[in-house]
């Protein structure tokens, strides 16, 4: 069926259709204008996002980094350490030094901490120091250390006081000094 249609009418309605068009243009436009709002708040927070995970991530190798530096600082300190130790064992060299001095109830008591190689050992047990573990027998050698400097201070003051030494002669006879 044909509809005829007037010029007039004609206008008119595809004015209509014009109006709606761009009413559904304008509406879509700001529906788009609006996505494309939403979406850079979207990007906004994605990058803070990205830039805090990026300073954790930082932050976080910053410190394995600091460990390790310290892990080869230790490391090459007891590199150090042991040198001494490991060059006097290889030349079948007798060694002992200090590790540790504790301090405790004020200056008058305390502890040594020793380490030792085996050449030392067998140097004290050829001395006559013998005990059931190697400890033991540092222990000796150490308390015979401090009796040595203790009586060697003892004469020093002496002699400081002006107290003669007294030493025994044969026959009975005393020598003072």
């Amino acid at each position: 069926m044909w509809k005829f249609e007037t010029p007039w009418a004609k206008a008119a309605r595809l004015e209509e259709e014009a109006v709606i068009a761009k009413s559904k243009a304008k509406m879509e436009s700001k529906r788009t204008e609006k996505l494309e709002e939403d979406f850079q708040r979207l990007l906004e927070k994605a990058q803070a996002f990205a830039d805090a995970e990026q300073e954790r991530l930082n932050a976080e190798q910053a410190i394995v980094d600091e460990e390790q530096r310290l892990e080869k600082l230790v490391a090459d300190e007891d590199a150090r350490k042991n040198a001494a130790k490991n060059l006097a064992t290889k030349n079948e060299e007798s060694y002992i030094t200090v590790t540790q001095i504790d301090v405790t109830e004020g200056v008058q008591n305390g502890n040594f901490a020793f380490d030792w190689n085996e050449y030392f050992i067998k140097e004290l047990h050829a001395g006559g120091y013998v005990g059931v573990s190697d400890e033991q027998a540092v222990e000796q050698w150490f308390r015979d250390v401090c009796k040595y400097v203790l009586a060697e201070a003892y004469e020093q003051s002496t002699a400081d006081l002006g107290i003669p030494a007294v030493e025994e002669l044969t026959d009975g006879r005393k020598s003072y000094s």
